[in-house]
């Protein structure tokens, strides 16, 4: 959904609904103040009703007080009855004086009124009535009792009933009244929710059309994302991620009876045509030879660009005689190619391994080392042909790439092809502490990118090539930081990994103290930690303390790295006087998921507390897992989450405050 309208359709939601809030609350109102005004109309009504049938009885009762004196001889019962007749004269006026109090219409006044002048003309004549019968005049009392007493008191008798009448009419009309406003509210509410409804149910109709407008457009977007994900830009081909995906889901899935074959090809004589007519040549060299490999296999098969010249092809369903036929075929197709290029023709060929998956392979990595070591093997061969793997080929294409490292990191030894890259260390509980940062060094190809250390420093420790690298890079560091005192003023240390050889190796620890000696006026020892493997450790314990006892005493911080990795941590521990504890990363990268690494970690914490060390978690992967350290109470974090590596020479630049992790 466009940001603009789903800006306008927030505002017309909320202007409804304030609409509506207000419409609803006008009808709860309108009901509120129709029924207070019932209330108390009928209150009103029902008290006037009373009142009036207490003036009825009691003029009534007067009445049958008369009629009953005029029958009655006995002078102590006449005495009796007169005095009757007072108290119900007391309950009309007390009644009648209420109802005056009361509000009353025009009409209702004028009949009370009448009613007061019948009761003052009507009231003395009943008194005297009742004064002859006392006196015995009963002939004189009888004739004035039916001829003026009983006629007048049924006229007040009347004007009573008048205004019972008037009630009631009254009554009547009021809850007629009442009931058609109540209808005309409830027609009212019921037209509101009605409206209601329909608009909702069309702003909910916008709203799952709009979604699904939206889902359609991530959709795109996701399959856009996706094929960008997985197919080279270049050439349209899958690339090299997703083909071992494939190849890897072959694996996974392989039954004893399937015959899948992976090719994977390398052009030979590449390099000329890049060289001499650039890179934007040779990429439409590859784009070329891409489109003469594809008819060459079958539409089900899958053909790969998987690095810069190489391509990798997954034949499905097809058996070894025929994948060398068709291996044979693309080798002929490439070789009878010729490339033309201002005014100039290139021929290229290709050395294609032949790798059959089998349930031999373990994983993908067996089955993709197996296709670079039949490659290999087929241009060590005599290029521009195939080879098939066998099981022989794996010592020997190890052993060549190893000892081309070793020949890569003498170059870089003698040119300075390393460099140092620093990665933040960061506290997890105080946001003002001091950053802190691991010197990591990386091989630069020929290319100037940078190789990670997994990819020489095994062949440099099988060929001792450690030592060397150890003294390169603290001489290295300790030049680039030990001259930058600013950078020194912000951090709390800098730490340099230190190899099992070196560790052992008196010469490095005679130049590397010469070498810190240098900077002693400014206190770089203080700012130094050196970090070494408790594996390396292990191996001489003596030694091992002999050197940390030596560099401790000039002011150096010793870590123990990927402690938990080995099985002697713990027992060991006690004996090594190192200064921080970095937790191995096989415990930390799978903490918020996996109870038992995270108990393990807040194991490992809780002894290095007791011991008075700082641990320190490597691989911290995301957020999640800062939180669940934080949590633990491990002090330090390190990890792609915090930062990730950058020259030593770039974050010596930098204004350190920047670059502050900081969680929620």
């Amino acid at each position: 959904m466009p940001q603009n309208v789903s800006k306008v359709v927030v505002i017309a939601s909320g202007v409804l609904l304030v609409i509506f809030a207000y419409l609803l609350y006008s009808s709860y109102l309108e009901v509120k103040n129709t029924h207070d005004q019932a209330k108390v109309i009928i209150e009103e009504q029902q008290n006037k009703h009373r009142l009036l049938t207490e003036m009825y009885k009691a003029a009534r009762e007067r009445s049958v007080i008369l009629l009953t004196m005029n029958s009655e001889e006995d002078v102590f019962e006449l005495d009796e009855l007169n005095q009757e007749m007072a108290r119900q004269a007391s309950k009309f006026i007390r009644a009648r004086a209420q109802l005056d109090e009361l509000p009353m219409t025009d009409e209702e006044r004028g009949i009370f009124e009448a009613g007061k002048d019948l009761v003052s003309e009507n009231s003395p004549l009943q008194n005297i009535v009742s004064r002859l019968f006392l006196e015995e005049q009963r002939q004189q009392a009888s004739d004035m009792l039916f001829e003026k007493a009983i006629p007048g008191q049924d006229m007040v008798l009347n004007q009573i009933n008048l205004m019972l009448d008037l009630y009631d009419r009254n009554a009547a009309a009021i809850i007629g009244d009442i009931e058609q406003r109540t209808r005309k509210v409830t027609r009212d509410f019921q037209l509101i929710t009605l409206a209601f409804f329909i608009i909702g149910a069309v702003f909910l109709l916008y709203i799952i059309l709009a979604a699904r407008r939206e889902r359609a457009i991530l959709k795109s977007n996701a399959e856009e994302k996706a094929y960008q994900a997985s197919h080279d830009p270049l050439t349209g081909l899958i690339n090299r991620w997703e083909f071992e995906n494939r190849v890897a889901e072959i694996v996974e899935n392989m039954r004893s009876d399937d015959s899948n074959i992976v090719l994977y090809l390398d052009l030979d004589q590449f390099k000329i045509v890049n060289d001499i007519c650039g890179h934007h040549v040779g990429d439409e060299l590859l784009i070329q030879i891409a489109a003469i490999i594809r008819p060459c296999i079958k539409d089900d098969d899958e053909l790969a660009r998987v690095g810069g010249d190489e391509y990798g092809i997954i034949l499905r369903s097809t058996g070894l005689n025929e994948a060398k036929k068709i291996a044979d075929n693309i080798i002929q197709t490439i070789s009878d190619y010729r490339f033309y290029w201002n005014k100039q023709t290139f021929r290229v060929g290709a050395s294609i391994g032949i790798v059959e998956i089998d349930e031999s392979m373990q994983s993908i990595e067996d089955a993709l080392m197996r296709t670079d070591s039949a490659c290999y093997a087929a241009k060590d061969g005599g290029r521009n042909r195939y080879h098939v793997y066998k099981e022989s080929d794996r010592e020997l294409i190890h052993r060549k790439s190893e000892m081309d490292r070793v020949v890569q990191l003498e170059r870089a030894l003698e040119n300075d092809g390393f460099v140092i890259y620093a990665q933040p260390i960061v506290a997890t509980n105080d946001d003002k502490a001091r950053m802190n940062f691991e010197l990591l060094v990386r091989l630069q190809t020929d290319l100037g990118e940078p190789t990670p250390p997994g990819a020489f420093l095994p062949a440099a420790e099988r060929y001792h090539k450690m030592v060397d690298i150890d003294r390169w890079v603290v001489n290295e560091a300790l030049t680039l930081i030990g001259n930058n005192t600013a950078f020194l003023d912000q951090v709390d240390y800098c730490s340099i990994n230190i190899s099992r050889q070196s560790l052992s190796d008196r010469k490095f620890l005679d130049d590397f103290v010469r070498k810190l000696s240098e900077y002693e006026h400014i206190g770089l020892s203080r700012k130094l930690v050196l970090e070494i493997t408790e594996t390396a450790a292990l191996i001489n314990l003596t030694k091992a303390n002999k050197v940390i006892n030596r560099l401790k005493g000039m002011g150096v911080r010793f870590a123990l790295d990927d402690f938990g990795s080995g099985l002697a941590s713990f027992e060991f521990l006690k004996t090594l006087p190192v200064d921080y504890l970095k937790i191995d990363g096989m415990f930390v990268k799978n903490i918020v998921e996996d109870l038992i690494d995270r108990e393990m970690v807040r194991s490992i914490h809780e002894l290095g507390t007791i011991m008075g060390k700082t641990t320190i978690a490597e691989f911290v992967e995301s957020d999640e897992i800062f939180k669940v350290l934080r949590s633990i109470g491990v002090e330090y974090a390190q990890g792609h989450a915090i930062g990730r590596p950058m020259p030593l020479s770039d974050v010596l630049k930098l204004d350190l405050v920047s670059l502050q992790y900081k969680v929620a």
